[in-house]
Formats: structure tokens, C-alpha cells, sequence
């Protein structure tokens, strides 16, 4: 498991702290936007699932096959002051 936390700006939304995992036994990217709880979750396509909390709001994201993909191992954060 890879591990991976990017300071994040969202004030107004609750998160703190991004948080990136990479579970190589799957090929499985997940990404936490906040800590809000997760009410729902939907299928934006056959190997990407979004998490939604009580307003609608994405909470996280999660990604199957992410190897091929994404460039998981090459996740840099830019544009955050």
C-alpha cells in the first residue's frame, strides 16, 4: 500500500488533508477529499466510484485498474498555495 497525504484548501467543505492510497494487491487508487461521512456512492463508470456525503458533495474517489489507467506512480500536487 502506498500512502500519499496532500494538504488541501477547502475550507469550507470540512477536508483538512487529501488523502491518496494505492493498493498495488488490486490496482485500486482511492482518494479521500475529506472527512465527511459517506452516505452514498455511485458508479460514474464500470471501475470508477464516487463517494457522496448527506448534501451530494464528493467525498472520495476510487478507481479500479488504475495502473493502466492513470499514472499512479507519478501523483504530484500543483496550484496549491
Amino acid at each position: 500500500v502506498y500512502k500519499r497525504q496532500l494538504l488541501c484548501d477547502c475550507r469550507r467543505g470540512g477536508c483538512r488533508v487529501v488523502k491518496v492510497r494505492y493498493f498495488a494487491e488490486t490496482d485500486t487508487l482511492y482518494i479521500a477529499l475529506c472527512e465527511r461521512t459517506i452516505v452514498e456512492s455511485k458508479d460514474f463508470d464500470e471501475n470508477t466510484v464516487l463517494d457522496l456525503d448527506g448534501r451530494g458533495k464528493m467525498c472520495a474517489i476510487t478507481i479500479e485498474h488504475a495502473i493502466t489507467r492513470t499514472d499512479v506512480r507519478n501523483i504530484s500536487l500543483e496550484g496549491m498555495d
